[in-house]
């Protein structure tokens, strides 16, 4: 089967994993890679104009939520990052496949995205408190982290949470803790393991009019003839 094209909307947030190798995640380098790894997303996103709304580094994948300025600065970014990561550690490919994503309908979808990223992941890992690890955005959002990301920017979505930096991380503490429904998770894991779009119907039809390729998965077999 023909891999699916990369997709893309102008103006359009999207999610974002880049699945590492086995071997890659067993080396006792990646540990203290990290601190580094982060740096090099920050140099990369500002480099390639790709706006990182959050992020997070679990055991085996890098997430991105971010929103492109162009075409391929998702494409540009990864591969970024893959160069810097196969350099230090001496290796060839470390990514396990072409990266996925899928695109983001703005509002509660992207904080449901947000959540799914800093929090639900780590807590599926056994992290009891995702919020105080230094691998991912979640502290600097729910005010638990003193380290500034100035290279970060915060997406609508989570300004309009609040009109103080406080009052943002209070209120999204509090959505974290209520968490995420089952059809949620599973409206976010299907999106981006298929790589189509996240949202209500109205996002999904209108990123069907404007996104680089289809949005939804194709109709199994073959189209039905006409009766005549």
């Amino acid at each position: 089967m023909a891999r699916l094209a990369r997709l893309y909307a102008p103006n359009t947030s999207q999610l974002v994993q880049a699945k590492l190798l086995p071997q890659v995640i067993a080396l006792p380098e990646m540990q203290t890679l990290k601190p580094q790894l982060i740096q090099w997303l920050e140099q990369a996103s500002v480099r390639y104009g790709l706006a990182v709304h959050a992020w997070s580094i679990t055991q085996d994948s890098i997430y991105v939520l971010s929103t492109p300025s162009e075409p391929k600065s998702v494409s540009q970014v990864v591969q970024a990052l893959g160069r810097y990561l196969a350099s230090s550690l001496k290796q060839g490919a470390v990514f396990s496949s072409r990266y996925r994503s899928c695109l983001v309908e703005k509002g509660d979808y992207l904080l449901a995205s947000m959540m799914w990223l800093e929090i639900y992941l780590h807590q599926q890992e056994g992290v009891d408190n995702p919020e105080l690890l230094p691998w991912s955005s979640a502290g600097w959002h729910m005010g638990r982290s003193f380290k500034d990301f100035p290279w970060m920017r915060d997406h609508e979505a989570y300004w309009l949470l609040g009109n103080t930096p406080f009052e943002r991380q209070a209120r999204y503490r509090e959505l974290c803790e209520d968490g995420l429904s089952r059809t949620m998770l599973d409206k976010i894991q299907a999106a981006l393991q298929g790589q189509w779009a996240l949202g209500g119907a109205e996002f999904i039809q209108e990123m069907g009019e404007v996104a680089s390729r289809r949005v939804v998965p194709g109709q199994r077999g073959r189209p039905r003839k006409e009766v005549k």
